[in-house]
Protein backbone atom coordinates (compact mmCIF):
# COMPACT_ATOMS: atom_id res chain seq x y z
CA UNK A 1 0.00 0.00 0.00
CA UNK A 2 1.00 3.75 -0.60
CA UNK A 3 -0.31 6.71 -0.50
CA UNK A 4 -1.18 8.66 -3.57
CA UNK A 5 -0.03 12.60 -4.05
CA UNK A 6 -2.61 14.91 -3.28
CA UNK A 7 -3.83 15.99 -6.73
CA UNK A 8 -2.01 19.31 -8.07
CA UNK A 9 -3.75 22.68 -8.50
CA UNK A 10 -3.45 22.04 -12.16
CA UNK A 11 -5.09 18.88 -12.07
CA UNK A 12 -7.91 19.90 -9.91
CA UNK A 13 -8.36 22.76 -12.39
CA UNK A 14 -8.57 19.97 -15.26
CA UNK A 15 -10.76 17.67 -13.28
CA UNK A 16 -12.98 20.76 -12.80
CA UNK A 17 -13.71 21.57 -16.77
CA UNK A 18 -14.13 17.99 -17.41
CA UNK A 19 -16.79 17.48 -14.48
CA UNK A 20 -18.66 20.69 -16.12
CA UNK A 21 -21.67 19.51 -18.12
CA UNK A 22 -20.96 21.53 -20.53
CA UNK A 23 -17.31 20.68 -21.79
CA UNK A 24 -17.18 18.13 -24.49
CA UNK A 25 -13.41 17.57 -24.92
CA UNK A 26 -12.20 17.14 -28.07
CA UNK A 27 -14.89 17.97 -30.53
CA UNK A 28 -14.35 20.05 -34.13
CA UNK A 29 -16.13 22.95 -34.88
CA UNK A 30 -18.64 21.31 -37.47
CA UNK A 31 -20.05 19.11 -34.77
CA UNK A 32 -20.25 21.63 -32.49
CA UNK A 33 -21.91 24.25 -34.75
CA UNK A 34 -24.39 20.84 -35.43
CA UNK A 35 -25.60 20.71 -31.99
CA UNK A 36 -26.10 25.18 -30.75
CA UNK A 37 -28.77 25.70 -32.63
CA UNK A 38 -31.04 28.36 -30.39
CA UNK A 39 -30.43 31.47 -29.11
CA UNK A 40 -28.36 31.17 -26.04
CA UNK A 41 -27.36 27.41 -26.34
CA UNK A 42 -23.57 27.00 -26.00
CA UNK A 43 -21.02 24.27 -25.44
CA UNK A 44 -17.00 24.31 -24.60
CA UNK A 45 -14.76 22.30 -26.22
CA UNK A 46 -11.21 21.75 -26.88
CA UNK A 47 -9.66 21.81 -30.72
CA UNK A 48 -5.95 21.02 -32.05
CA UNK A 49 -5.31 23.91 -33.92
CA UNK A 50 -1.45 23.52 -34.68
CA UNK A 51 0.64 23.06 -32.24
CA UNK A 52 -2.00 24.05 -29.22
CA UNK A 53 -4.73 22.99 -28.09
CA UNK A 54 -7.62 26.05 -27.25
CA UNK A 55 -10.33 26.11 -25.87
CA UNK A 56 -13.38 27.45 -27.16
CA UNK A 57 -16.97 28.60 -26.41
CA UNK A 58 -19.06 27.86 -29.45
CA UNK A 59 -22.55 28.95 -28.67
CA UNK A 60 -25.85 30.58 -30.65
CA UNK A 61 -26.39 34.53 -30.48
CA UNK A 62 -30.46 35.99 -30.74
CA UNK A 63 -29.35 36.08 -34.79
CA UNK A 64 -29.05 32.38 -34.62
CA UNK A 65 -25.36 32.84 -35.80
CA UNK A 66 -22.97 30.69 -34.73
CA UNK A 67 -19.91 32.26 -32.25
CA UNK A 68 -16.70 30.92 -31.68
CA UNK A 69 -14.90 32.65 -28.82
CA UNK A 70 -11.51 31.28 -28.08
CA UNK A 71 -10.08 31.39 -24.34
CA UNK A 72 -6.63 32.22 -23.13
CA UNK A 73 -4.39 32.06 -20.42
CA UNK A 74 -1.99 34.62 -19.61
CA UNK A 75 -0.09 31.82 -17.12
CA UNK A 76 -2.75 32.86 -13.94
CA UNK A 77 -5.95 33.44 -15.32
CA UNK A 78 -8.25 32.62 -18.36
CA UNK A 79 -10.10 35.43 -20.33
CA UNK A 80 -11.83 36.08 -24.17
CA UNK A 81 -9.22 36.55 -26.45
CA UNK A 82 -10.13 39.79 -27.84
CA UNK A 83 -10.48 40.35 -31.83
CA UNK A 84 -9.53 44.09 -31.53
CA UNK A 85 -6.21 43.86 -29.39
CA UNK A 86 -6.21 47.11 -28.28
CA UNK A 87 -9.43 46.67 -26.39
CA UNK A 88 -8.78 45.99 -22.34
CA UNK A 89 -9.37 42.74 -21.32
CA UNK A 90 -11.54 42.86 -18.78
CA UNK A 91 -12.88 39.89 -17.08
CA UNK A 92 -10.21 37.10 -16.02
CA UNK A 93 -10.60 34.20 -13.81
CA UNK A 94 -8.38 31.49 -12.26
CA UNK A 95 -10.57 28.79 -14.16
CA UNK A 96 -11.90 27.84 -17.32
CA UNK A 97 -15.61 27.05 -15.07
CA UNK A 98 -15.47 30.10 -13.22
CA UNK A 99 -14.83 32.32 -16.34
CA UNK A 100 -18.00 30.26 -18.07
CA UNK A 101 -20.00 30.71 -14.65
CA UNK A 102 -19.39 34.09 -14.68
CA UNK A 103 -20.62 34.71 -18.14
CA UNK A 104 -23.48 32.62 -17.66
CA UNK A 105 -24.50 35.06 -15.09
CA UNK A 106 -23.22 38.11 -17.35
CA UNK A 107 -23.19 37.77 -20.82
CA UNK A 108 -20.30 38.48 -22.78
CA UNK A 109 -22.56 40.83 -24.93
CA UNK A 110 -26.28 41.82 -25.27
CA UNK A 111 -26.66 39.79 -28.08
CA UNK A 112 -24.89 36.60 -27.06
CA UNK A 113 -26.41 35.15 -23.85
CA UNK A 114 -24.80 31.35 -22.72
CA UNK A 115 -27.87 30.06 -21.32
CA UNK A 116 -28.45 26.93 -22.06
CA UNK A 117 -25.89 24.08 -21.87
CA UNK A 118 -25.64 21.66 -24.10
CA UNK A 119 -24.68 18.63 -22.28
CA UNK A 120 -22.15 16.27 -22.94
CA UNK A 121 -23.61 12.83 -24.30
CA UNK A 122 -23.11 10.25 -21.98
CA UNK A 123 -21.50 8.15 -24.52
CA UNK A 124 -18.74 10.71 -24.80
CA UNK A 125 -15.54 9.50 -23.12
CA UNK A 126 -13.70 11.93 -20.49
CA UNK A 127 -9.83 12.27 -21.27
CA UNK A 128 -9.43 10.86 -17.63
CA UNK A 129 -11.31 7.84 -18.34
CA UNK A 130 -8.04 7.02 -21.21
CA UNK A 131 -6.13 4.89 -20.22
CA UNK A 132 -2.62 4.24 -22.06
CA UNK A 133 -0.35 1.03 -21.67
CA UNK A 134 3.24 0.63 -22.83
CA UNK A 135 2.76 -2.81 -24.77
CA UNK A 136 6.11 -4.58 -26.59
CA UNK A 137 5.55 -5.85 -30.13
CA UNK A 138 7.40 -9.01 -32.00
CA UNK A 139 8.46 -6.61 -34.15
CA UNK A 140 11.22 -4.09 -35.36
CA UNK A 141 8.82 -1.46 -33.38
CA UNK A 142 10.09 -1.67 -29.54
CA UNK A 143 6.85 -0.66 -27.98
CA UNK A 144 4.06 0.83 -29.01
CA UNK A 145 0.62 2.86 -26.89
CA UNK A 146 -2.00 0.79 -26.41
CA UNK A 147 -5.38 3.35 -25.89
CA UNK A 148 -8.54 1.89 -23.86
CA UNK A 149 -11.35 2.99 -21.92
CA UNK A 150 -10.85 2.07 -17.80
CA UNK A 151 -14.39 -0.20 -17.55
CA UNK A 152 -15.27 1.16 -13.99
CA UNK A 153 -15.36 4.38 -15.10
CA UNK A 154 -17.98 3.93 -18.22
CA UNK A 155 -21.26 5.16 -16.72
CA UNK A 156 -23.77 2.56 -14.91
CA UNK A 157 -26.10 2.21 -17.58
CA UNK A 158 -23.00 1.01 -20.03
CA UNK A 159 -21.76 -1.59 -17.90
Amino acid sequence: WSAMAPPSQQDQKKKNLENAEWYHGFRPRKDANRLVNEPGEFLVRATDTGPSTDIVITACDENRKKVNLTLRNDGTNWFIQQSNPNHPIKVKYPTIVDLVEHYRAHPPSKHLKLSKAIVRPVWMLKHEHVVYEEKELETSAPSTRECSSAPTTLPSLWQ
